[in-house]
């Protein structure tokens, strides 16, 4: 498949205010870049990326767009961060001169990057501080020139292009208060506690989702992401279950036309909210293609959460890549390792396919943390995330909770 010799397409996407709102004190716009394609290596994604082309005006009022002020890696010590993500964003307050009104145009526009996955969230403040938000994936845009979305099954993708180069002109970099720092926690109900150390896992619930502003919503209202609390559980070893879904990017020559995807991008995070002061390791998260490395021949990855000190000292006698999770070999499993989360462990699916049978459009929309109940095999199947907490000593010993490293994986918990 040949390189396309003319430059990436851009993007063009007008957002109307919606008509039902009054009193809006400023629109925010979160562009979202998710694992840059780099050099093409399993660690391009660390590789500065080019600060892309973006625009975005509301009538005559150009706003400034920002790069993300903080690095990559400095996420794991914040507990809200996607290490893979970058972020450029902009704000834009209601004035005399620029009156943000139900139905005024916000016009944005950009150019692709080599990404596995893009998307733009337009956040509307009004109120008391509420949020209302948008996210528009990069498939719903439309492109210049006309008909060549990169992400349109089809179409030449992203790869068929030559990456757009660096500009000389740079984002500035600004902390404000702005839409990711409003941000709430996220909450569920208290986790319940099993015998055989099973953990449930929860969909994001509708209420959360629209004050907390997680990336994208799903026709139901709830987010498109799964989430897990385990901060009241006395577990300090666990183990992961994933049937990994076909994905855009898998290894380093992915696809020049754009396929049918069952998610764009699959990213397992261990938030570990810490003091600065506190070592943490230099990475919190693994993505589909550090998993697809270690799948086994079920299509399953694994991964360990465990001790930083324990995860540290297998970066050290693996000398691991910086920002690269350690392997674990574990009996009959096998797969990285993640740092102990402080506060919970999040599945993040970009662009989950509505045909897919793992997308959270699947499994039941709750309308707030104390309705929320935890995902299960009927509503899932195969795609069912499973996570099981021991203690580390039990682990060394080769067991988390049901899960022996010398057996085949437990049936089903639910």
């Amino acid at each position: 498949m040949k390189v396309y010799d003319t430059e990436m397409p851009s993007f063009k996407f007008d957002y109307i205010l919606p008509s039902d709102l009054y009193d809006i004190k400023s629109v925010e716009t979160m562009f979202r870049f998710n694992n840059f394609f780099g050099d093409g290596s399993i660690n391009g994604w660390l590789q500065p990326m080019p600060d892309p082309e973006l625009s975005v005006s509301i009538g005559s009022e150009q706003m400034i767009i920002y790069a993300d002020d903080q690095e990559y890696n400095s996420g794991g010590s914040m507990g809200n961060s996607d290490q893979f993500c970058r972020i450029s964003w902009g704000i834009i307050d209601a004035s005399e001169n620029t009156p943000l009104n139900p139905g005024t145009t916000v016009s944005i526009s950009g150019r692709f990057q080599q990404v596995s996955y893009f998307s733009l969230a337009v956040y509307i403040v009004y109120g008391d501080d509420l949020i209302r938000y948008v996210t528009i994936r990069a498939k719903d845009m439309n492109a210049v020139p006309p008909g060549l979305n990169p992400y349109t099954e089809g179409n030449p993708s992203v790869f068929a292009y030559p990456a757009p180069q660096k500009t000389d002109k740079l984002l500035p970099t600004k902390l404000i208060k702005n839409a990711l720092t409003r941000q709430q926690p996220v909450t569920q109900g208290e986790s319940n506690i099993y015998e055989n150390g099973w953990v449930d896992i929860y969909r994001i619930d509708r209420l959360t989702g629209t004050t907390g502003s997680p990336d994208g919503m799903e026709a139901d209202g709830c987010a498109d992401y799964y989430i897990t609390y385990h901060d009241d559980l006395p577990y300090s070893a666990f183990i992961f279950r994933i049937k990994v879904p076909d994905t855009f990017v898998k290894n380093g020559s992915p696809d020049k036309i754009y396929g049918s995807y069952q998610c764009s991008e699959y990213i397992i995070s261990s938030y570990q909210t810490r003091p600065a002061s506190v070592p943490i390791l230099p990475y919190w998260e693994t993505c589909s293609r550090q998993m697809y490395e270690n799948i086994d021949d079920n299509g399953y990855a694994y991964v360990f959460l465990l001790s930083d000190e324990y995860v540290q000292s297998l970066i050290e006698e693996q000398q691991t890549p910086y920002a690269t999770p350690p392997i674990v070999s574990w009996g009959n499993f096998k797969g990285p390792a993640l740092g102990l989360p402080t506060r919970h462990v999040s599945i993040r699916l970009r662009g989950p396919s509505e045909n897919w049978a793992g997308a959270p459009i699947n499994t039941a929309c709750y309308f707030t943390p104390i309705d929320n109940q935890p995902l299960t095999a009927e509503a899932l199947g195969e795609w069912l995330p499973e996570l099981y907490g021991d203690t580390f000593a039990n682990f060394l010993n080769g067991n988390i909770g049901a899960v022996s490293n010398d057996q085949p994986w437990p049936e089903s918990h639910s």
